[in-house]
């Protein structure tokens, strides 16, 4: 899943169930009973001061029923700091009963409402999880490209505001159909969200300025992997972000896409210099609405995509069809993401399709807001590359899927 995927869950409103100084209800319909040893008061806090929530902020947790455990305590740090919260609960489903249930003729609708809201928060803090990736498998191209047409505005609004945000999911939220893209069992993803969310934050934020440093000094970056993929692209001049987790205050006197932190956290990442990418991407698992596409092949030239292969064949043809019904702007190599969390450590034979292990590579095209560009098309596509060597330079970076750089001090 790509970083526009990560923030869509705080772009809707659906059920509002607490909101301002009213204490919302003390469980919700079809919550499961939460596991007894997860300390959500810690985690809370820990989310808490990480978004530097302050007397007098507007808060907005967004959330599916099953996290209500956690969201009460959320609820409750941010009350003990003189902060209004409002908890949007949303299930997951009612994404698929809109594409069933409401006629294409509201898919672009212009959302004023939402509009509005998105006006109002000062912090926005999200935890969302799959557990039905395959639900917009018939869903026709066209009404998922018009939807997502109809919130670009807001999402746009969300990032001019410098609204300071925290997502907890980061491709590993543990739920089964997760587990079994990962090929792993959902206790085993588990420990490998927890353990990721409880990296210290300071041993990430050492990590991710030496790599930004090595990025910001940078021209070129060269990415190979021996699946075959071979890519070049120039990142001079390019803002880095560092995901540690945590808002500094040099983040929010930067604002924008810098006050937006993803949890587990671990992770540099940058926009590279538009229309310079060239090479090819061979990409080993690509999931996709459910599915897997498997030695997903992509050529780029002058910054484009130009040509893309892949199997099975109707799983392609299927992502290819939602590619080809998107806005222009969806075909340019806009996003470069490198991991840098050590306590993210998947099991041998597993499939690491998430940003955060130390030594992950990730390409993708489409939208780069998040990114620190200018693509606000509401479409985008994450590829990894796990085992790949970067080099900034002619300078290592990461060698075979291990990253070199050394932590500042």
């Amino acid at each position: 899943m790509s970083k526009l995927t990560r923030m869509a869950i705080a772009a809707a409103c659906v059920l509002v169930l607490g909101c301002c100084g009213t204490r919302p209800p003390a469980s919700c319909p079809n919550a499961p009973t939460p596991a007894p040893e997860r300390d959500y008061k810690k985690i809370a806090q820990q989310i808490v001061e990480g978004v530097r929530v302050k007397q007098g902020d507007a808060v907005f947790v967004f959330a599916d029923p099953r996290d209500v455990a956690l969201m009460d305590e959320i609820w409750v740090a941010c009350k003990k700091l003189g902060a209004e919260v409002l908890l949007v609960y949303s299930r997951e489903k009612l994404d698929r009963r809109y594409f069933d249930e409401v006629p294409a003729s509201f898919d672009s609708m212009p959302l004023r409402m939402e509009e509005k809201l998105a006006a109002v928060p000062t912090v926005e803090i999200a935890v969302f999880g799959y557990e039905f990736p395959d639900q917009f498998k018939d869903v026709p191209p066209e009404r998922m490209t018009a939807t997502g047409k109809a919130w670009e505005p807001i999402a746009k609004l969300k990032i001019d505001r410098g609204i300071r945000s925290v997502f907890l999911w980061n491709g590993l939220y543990p739920t089964e159909a997760t587990a079994r893209q990962f090929g792993i069992t959902k206790a085993q993803l588990e420990k490998l969200y927890w353990d990721g969310l409880a990296t210290d934050s300071r041993k990430l934020t050492a990590t991710g300025e030496a790599v930004r440093g090595m990025l910001e000094k940078g021209k070129e970056v060269h990415i190979t992997n021996p699946n075959g993929t071979d890519l070049r692209m120039s990142i001079a001049g390019r803002p880095v972000f560092v995901n540690d987790g945590v808002i500094s205050d040099a983040d929010i006197q930067k604002g924008k896409a810098f006050v937006m932190k993803y949890l587990p956290a671990g992770e540099v990442y940058l926009a590279p210099v538009q229309g310079s990418a060239e090479g090819r991407v061979v990409v080993d698992h690509f999931p996709w609405e459910g599915g897997e596409i498997r030695n997903l092949t992509v050529t780029v030239a002058a910054g484009k995509v130009t040509a893309m292969t892949g199997e099975p064949a109707a799983l392609f043809e299927r992502f290819k069809k939602q590619y080809d019904a998107a806005p222009a702007g969806k075909e340019l190599f806009e996003n470069l993401d490198f991991g840098i969390n050590p306590d993210v450590k998947f099991p041998e034979g597993a499939k690491p399709i998430t940003y955060v292990p130390a030594g992950m590579t990730m390409v993708g095209i489409g939208n780069n807001m998040l990114s620190g560009g200018d693509i606000s098309v509401q479409f985008s596509a994450a590829w990894f590359l796990p085992g790949s060597t970067v080099t900034v330079d002619g300078n290592v970076l990461i060698d075979k899927g291990e990253l070199k750089v050394p932590a500042k001090r």
